[in-house]
């Protein structure tokens, strides 16, 4: 490392030299140089020569206005306007008043109106710089006196050795802020305001190269660790060794004595430095590949307040500060070697691959700058700087102007445009375009008609018409602060000049560029420039569109790479000898001499970099060749798709197809590609089918969504079947760019489901027949089988007929039974193939289950000499949740095919239970039998239904038997299965789990079914009307409850039965389901609405039905029955159900005692007297009882006392002491008029009755027998 010797602070004299460069600099004027004092009463136009008019910027002014534009980022170029007060010498702001809220105010009062600022002098010139009478200067030190001017507090500074101990005073509360901080650094507790300066990173060489010393090793790049990331350099410079310095002058020293060959650091910083510290062989060759992040001021977390306060007047200042800021500390050296292509990152090449060409909008009349050429094209100062911008990016520019700057800013916000040609400075506002660099300062003049008074500056304006464009930065100041004015807006500046010169305003307000230039062109005797409006220049940029940040990036390293020269160059060009196409053509001879030396230039170029051309040339073939390459692929891949796939713009129109669309349509590309769907003739579908696809193109892009949609259309006169698609595509930045599409022919699956449709309809139509013939068939057949049922179960109840009668009748029976299971099974297997077979669990014990069912076998057994034996396993006492209808059935069906396929040896039921944990046991019976015994080969189809083997179809049966066990026990969840051999026997066993159930509280006993005397006149006295319109049905079913002592009245059909019911009172109704007239279902909702409209208490309805479908009951008890019941119904069951629904008709009668032995004392024997008395009475107490139920119902005590007085005077001739009992408690209820107490005594009292008409039946009986 080479040090210059003799610097221990290197920069003290340099500020010197500077802070007098700045105090120089103070004194110096803005832009015009001054005027002399008899030129003043005269007019500035006319004291100033034509040549120096169009010239008016000195050399060094348009030097310095260079360098500031390669510095000037819009970080805050959308910061507010200045006023005409605001532009001072010293750079200072003028006096903004900053909104500050209560809260800004209490910590600036509690600071004492003043902000402690550190820095660290001379870290990083010329942001951070101490002179030499220990003033503290710099860019920095400017902005923050800037932002204490905004916020009215003093800024007291405290340095520090290194920026580590600073931020340890910041932590400590010591100081309020540090300058030139920057995001990289950033930690937990300290907070950064928003960016007041870009750290824009630049490459530094030496020019000429030294000679290296060694050729093979990598370059050296040196840096300053604490300014650069390392990682940065290794993923940007990855072939460079990297090596790190303590400080600034130090790399730079390295690289000017050959030490490294290049340094990377901040532009401003490293252009200072080489000026001060004489190092002329250094220059900066490039940007560098990549920026880190701008300088910001910090503070700690701890005051978020004081960080809003700071961004609030950084964003208060004006842009002229901002230039004016960085003017004083930039020299007018500029060590900045000529860029031809400058350095793009990656995203900013891969946007300029996005984005070769660039479209911009202009004004068409506003020279010099741009306006409408003779050739229709673009020209002026503003499309040359692009072109040159374009030659530094590969970027090419296409041009669109219009007639206004509004209606050119419309096309930008619309997307038809990024660019804008120019622009001046506009308050801040998120919906305008982002401004790059300013590449060309101008300055606002005022132009008045010749011989008038002279306007020297704005305040002279007051009481006169003053033409301003509207979108000139002054208009809007001219009318907020300039009361006095009249602002007269212009559209430009040529109708803002022709509004002057035609006399329709007192001055207009245009750029010294355009005035010049206008004035020169058309207004030469009629117009002249008298003043100036403002002291400074109006930056002019070109204008960006939001969404293209990119884009600003690359204009605005390519405008810091043009050099003072090119740029003052064009403005000479433009200002001083370029004609406006309606000049006359005498004035294109300027233009024609450049357009000759560009040629030679060109030609000269040409000559030099034919060999770079050619290596150029040969790169581009090669690329063209690879892109072709991957074409053909795109291309072979689309064609082989073999669905039709189309590529649309967002019109409609055809980009792209492959061969399958092509072959649909019979038609050559030529003849699609940029037509619509509706332009192409002779499709071959038809135009219906052109709208519909139409329509749904249209659809998918209004939705912004894919559509997927199955459609038909006519293609030659067929139709055919397509699933259409169709989804928006995008462009990179996320607008539609068109839309892809396509379709499959599905003609052939539609077809067939159309035929799959056709066959599940036939299906189901077949299986609602099959439905229909079973529920008929059941109907049908259960009307009859129930009467001949009924009848021959009552026969055999009736006094014991002869024996060869009863074995008659007991076979017939028995036929019967057997024709109604071979039904219940033809329905079983019906059910469980429509999968409407449903299991009703309930509780069940086990043990009582197994035995009773197996026990109905033993004497089948018995009759063919077969042994039988029933091993149960002790733990089948459980209870457990089954449902004993189906699992009776299964071993039912076990039973009866050991029996008959049995014809010597025994038959053995075995059943287990295990317990399986979870509340649960498995349930194992096994049926073994010594029989015939079954083939292996058969036992497979066995449980199939109506399958049975060749060998047994003479033993009879349908088949079904095992089938339904098969399907019963899957439905519980279980497995069968069959162990045979021909000759020993068979045995078939099955296993199901069980969840186990609590023990019912009480068990009820059923009555033997066989002890007729248990159930013969059990309800005597209990009014009952049957309702059936079959008179077969009615005949049985009124001989059945006669037999059981009720009283039956008939109706035959639902219309009668509602009549005699409104006539009469009854305990129960049995009706039939399907009647004529009135349906059971009907006259059950007809006298449901009558008792709820009548409040009266619901009578028990219990409905009769030979369907046997689940459907059919489930219908019954909708329509209010209180049960329905499947056809054919015997005693038993009638008993059951009776007994379950009336608890006040039990099927057992009290246990109390009565005896009608006194009656023979009272009739002396007299039996025709007794028996006319029991008659009467027994008639007499079925009177009471319908008197007793009433009165109940309409809660009348008294009458319910009377009656038990009234029933209590003929009990006393016999003995039955409850009856009597029974009388009195009702009556006692009755005069206390407790509700307790009478509920209890009418039900005891209807009970005595019904005991006592019973026990009257039975002497009834046996008077007849005795007379007979």
């Amino acid at each position: 490392m080479h040090n210059l010797p003799g610097l221990q602070n290197p920069f003290q004299p340099w500020m010197i030299n500077q802070s007098r460069r700045c105090t120089a600099r103070r004194t110096m004027p803005k832009i015009l140089p001054e005027i002399p004092a008899p030129a003043k009463a005269a007019g500035i136009h006319d004291c100033i020569s034509e040549p120096h008019r169009q010239n008016m910027q000195p050399s060094r002014l348009i030097r310095t206005a260079i360098l500031l534009m390669a510095l000037l980022v819009p970080g805050l170029g959308q910061s507010r306007e200045a006023s005409p007060q605001a532009a001072h010498a010293d750079a200072s702001p003028a006096r903004a008043t900053v909104a500050l809220n209560q809260a800004d105010q209490a910590w600036l009062s509690s600071h004492g109106q003043k902000i402690v600022a550190g820095l660290v002098p001379n870290d990083l010139p010329p942001f951070d710089l101490v002179d030499f009478e220990g003033r503290y200067r710099g860019i920095s030190v400017d902005y923050l006196e800037a932002v204490g001017r905004e916020l009215g507090v003093n800024i007291e500074w405290r340095p520090y050795p290194s920026r580590t101990q600073m931020k340890a005073a910041l932590r400590n509360g010591e100081i309020d802020v540090v300058t030139t901080a920057h995001m990289r650094q950033e930690n937990q507790d300290i907070l950064y305001s928003h960016n007041y300066i870009p750290n824009k990173l630049a490459i530094v060489e030496r020019s000429p190269a030294l000679a290296r010393h060694d050729e093979n090793t990598a370059p050296t790049l040196a840096f300053v660790r604490e300014h650069i990331q390392p990682g940065q350099l290794k993923k940007y410079y990855p072939d460079w060794r990297h090596q790190p310095y303590r400080g600034i002058i130090e790399a730079l020293q390295a690289v000017s004595f050959g030490d490294a060959d290049a340094y990377i650091g901040n532009m401003t910083v490293s252009n200072y430095d080489i000026d001060q510290l004489q190092l002329l062989n250094l220059k900066i060759t490039n940007f560098a590949a990549f920026d880190e992040d701008g300088f910001s001021f910090a503070v700690s977390n701890r005051q978020p307040v004081l960080l809003d306060m700071v961004n609030k007047a950084l964003m208060a200042l004006p842009s002229t500060f901002q230039v004016e800021a960085r003017a004083r500390w930039e020299t007018f050296a500029n060590h900045m070697q000529p860029i031809t292509k400058v350095q793009l990152s990656a995203a900013e090449k891969n946007w300029i691959s996005l984005h070769p060409v660039v479209s911009y909008a202009g004004i068409s009349d506003m020279p010099p700058f741009i306006f409408r050429g003779r050739d229709g094209q673009p020209a002026g100062l503003s499309v040359d700087v692009m072109n040159l911008i374009g030659e530094r990016t590969g970027l090419k520019f296409t041009g669109t102007l219009y007639d206004t700057q509004a209606r050119a800013r419309e096309a930008l916000a619309q997307g038809k445009a990024q660019l804008l040609s120019s622009m001046y400075e506009m308050p801040p506002d998120k919906h305008l375009p982002l401004r790059s660099l300013p590449y060309l300062s101008d300055l606002m003049v005022i132009v008045t008609r010749k011989g008038e008074a002279h306007l020297r500056n704005i305040g002279a304006l007051t009481g006169k018409t003053v033409a301003v464009m509207t979108m000139n930065p002054l208009h809007d100041t001219l009318r907020r602060q300039y009361r006095g004015v009249t602002v007269h807006p212009a559209s430009s500046a040529r109708e803002a000049l022709e509004q002057l010169a035609n006399g329709k305003v007192d001055a207009a307000i245009v750029s010294i560029s355009i005035a010049n230039y206008r004035l020169n062109q058309f207004h030469h005797n009629r117009l002249v420039i008298s003043g100036t409006a403002g002291d400074l220049p109006r930056p002019i940029s070109l204008g960006i569109a939001p969404h293209h940040p990119e884009l600003l990036d690359i204009v605005n390293k390519a405008i810091i790479s043009l050099s003072p020269s090119e740029l003052e160059s064009l403005r000479h060009r433009w200002l001083t000898s370029r004609p406006h196409p309606e000049s006359s053509w005498d004035r294109y001879s300027d233009l024609l001499f450049y357009a000759a030396a560009v040629v030679v230039a060109a030609l000269l170029m040409i000559l030099l970099w034919s060999h770079s051309l050619k290596r150029e040339v040969r790169r581009r073939k090669s690329a063209e060749r690879t892109l072709r390459d991957q074409l053909a692929f795109q291309s072979t891949l689309l064609d082989s798709i073999p669905q039709p796939v189309v590529v649309r713009d967002l019109e409609g129109k055809l980009l792209s197809c492959n061969r399958s669309y092509l072959s649909f349509n019979k038609r050559p590309g030529s003849a699609l590609v940029g037509r619509r769907l509706d332009e192409v003739p002779d499709l071959t579908i038809d135009d219906a089918s052109v709208r519909l696809i139409m329509a749904l193109y249209r659809q998918s892009l209004e939705e912004d969504r894919p559509i997927f949609r199955d459609v038909q259309v006519t293609r030659f006169g067929q139709q055919i079947d397509l699933l259409f698609w169709t989804t928006p595509f995008y462009a990179a930045d996320g607008r539609q760019r068109g839309q892809l599409g396509g379709w499959l022919d599905i003609t052939e699956r539609a077809r067939l489901a159309k035929e799959l449709k056709v066959a599940k309809d036939a299906a189901e139509s077949a299986d609602r027949a099959k439905s229909t013939f079973l529920s008929t068939m059941s109907h049908e057949i259960r009307t009859p089988m129930n009467a001949i049922i009924g009848l021959l179960d009552l026969a055999l109840r009736q006094p014991p007929p002869p024996d060869k009668l009863r074995e008659t009748l007991d076979t017939a029976c028995h036929a019967a039974r057997q024709l109604m299971a071979l039904l219940d099974d033809i329905l079983d297997v019906s059910k469980i193939q429509a999968g409407k077979l449903d299991l009703a669990p309930r509780p069940v014990e086990l043990g009582t289950l197994v035995d009773s069912t197996a026990r109905v076998f033993h004497g089948l057994a018995r009759q063919k000499g077969l042994a039988f034996d029933i091993d149960a396993d002790p733990t089948l006492a459980c209870w457990v949740m089954a449902d004993p209808v189906r699992l009776r059935q299964i071993i039912t069906n076990l039973m009866s095919n050991a029996i008959k396929f049995t014809h010597s040896g025994g038959i053995r039921l075995s059943s287990s239970l295990q317990p399986q944990g979870s509340g649960q046991v498995q349930l194992s019976v096994s049926v073994i039998d010594s029989g015939v015994g079954i083939d292996a080969a058969e036992q497979a189809g066995l449980f199939q239904p109506f399958v049975q083997l060749p060998s047994r179809a003479h033993c009879g049966g349908t088949g079904l038997g095992l089938a339904i066990c098969k399907q019963l026990i899957d439905l519980m969840g279980g497995e069968i299965s069959m162990a045979s051999t021909p000759g020993k026997g068979t045995t078939v066993s099955f296993q199901v789990r069980l969840d186990i159930a609590p023990r019912p509280a009480v068990q009820a006993e059923r009555p033997d079914q066989n002890d007729g005397q248990m159930v013969e006149g059990r309800f005597s006295g209990l009014r009952v009307l049957i309702v059936d319109d079959h008179p077969a049905n009615r005949i049985v079913l009124r001989n059945q409850l006669e037999y059981l002592g009720c009283r039956v009245v008939e109706a035959i059909d639902g219309q009668d039965g509602l009549d005699r019911w409104r006539a009469d009172e009854f305990d129960l109704l049995i009706t039939d389901s399907y009647m004529p007239r009135l349906s059971g279902e009907a006259l059950t909702r007809t006298i449901r609405a009558d008792e709820a409209r009548q409040g009266r208490a619901a009578m028990i309805i219990i409905g009769l039905t030979a369907n046997t479908q689940p459907e059919s009951l489930r219908d019954a008890t909708d329509a209010g029955m209180t049960i329905c019941l499947s056809k054919p119904v015997d005693i038993d069951m009638l008993v059951d159900i009776i007994s379950e629904q009336l608890p006040a008709h039990p099927a057992h009668p009290s246990a109390d005692a009565v005896s009608l032995d006194r009656l023979d004392e009272t009739f002396h024997g007299n039996r025709h007297a007794e028996r006319t008395f029991l008659a009467q009475w027994r008639d007499s107490n079925d009177a009471d009882l319908a008197r007793i139920g009433q009165a109940w119902r309409q809660q009348d005590f008294r009458a319910l006392g009377e009656l038990g007085h009234r029933l209590k005077g003929p009990a006393r001739l016999i003995d039955y002491p409850a009856f009597i009992d029974a009388c009195e408690a009702v009556e006692q209820a009755s005069a206390s008029g407790s509700h307790p107490a009478m509920t209890e005594g009418v039900a005891r009292l209807q009970q005595v009755v019904l005991t006592l008409n019973a026990k009257i039946l039975e002497r009834l009986s046996v008077l007849d027998r005795a007379e007979g």
